[in-house]
């Protein structure tokens, strides 16, 4: 199976993964009526951050596939057709920070080809942030305009911000206590310089 399936079939199930773990307190909540309030906590922002920062946009079908199965198979009655549109804008917010953070030589360690690691945490927080501005600004402009009955105010602007970031940084420091906890164990490697990997390209 090639790298690139392999990928993808692992972003989508973690993907799913989060959602339904999100969901069991928040995504009720979040998607009831189509107010498009956004959540305070969006946890499943991490995982377009770990898919695009980690894998490259190789992995952006496995992320829209998640996007779309994940909140019609939690909760169908909640699920509105147009929620594929703000979910592939939001992967592609992750994507333009990621190219903007290279060209203004911000500097990333992080690879799909090296030892995945959780060391680099300056350009993981910078993408959070920003991921999390594009996305909290682009996916309501376009989503309000592909679908006018959802309003937009500038309170669910600043709650997708909010939410996105938490959302993201709550998931990467579950990760990386996991990952700790894996090398304590010695289930996974812990390299001489401390940090915790898993090989992905084996």
């Amino acid at each position: 199976m090639s790298s690139f399936i392999r990928s993808n079939i692992l972003i989508f199930l973690v993907g799913l993964g989060v959602w339904y773990s999100w969901s069991v307190v928040e995504f009720t909540a979040a998607l009831n009526t189509r107010n498009w309030e956004g959540s305070l906590m969006y946890i499943p922002h991490g995982v377009r951050v770990l898919g695009i920062v980690f894998f490259g946009l190789r992995v952006f079908p496995g992320l829209l596939a998640a996007e779309i199965f994940g909140p019609y198979l939690i909760e169908p009655e909640h699920y509105f057709d147009e929620w594929f549109i703000g979910g592939a804008i939001s992967i592609l917010c992750v994507a333009a920070a990621v190219r903007l953070l290279e060209w203004v030589n911000v500097d990333n360690e992080i690879s799909f080809f090296r030892p995945l690691n959780f060391t680099n945490y300056r350009f993981l927080l910078l993408t959070i942030i920003l991921s999390a501005l594009f996305n909290a600004i682009g996916s309501n402009l376009v989503v309000q305009f592909f679908v006018p009955e959802i309003t937009v105010e500038p309170d669910n602007i600043l709650r997708f911000f909010i939410g996105d970031t938490l959302g993201a940084i709550v998931f990467f420091l579950f990760l990386s206590f996991l990952f700790t906890t894996l090398a304590d164990l010695k289930l996974i490697r812990r390299y001489k310089n401390g940090t915790n990997t898993v090989d992905l390209d084996k």
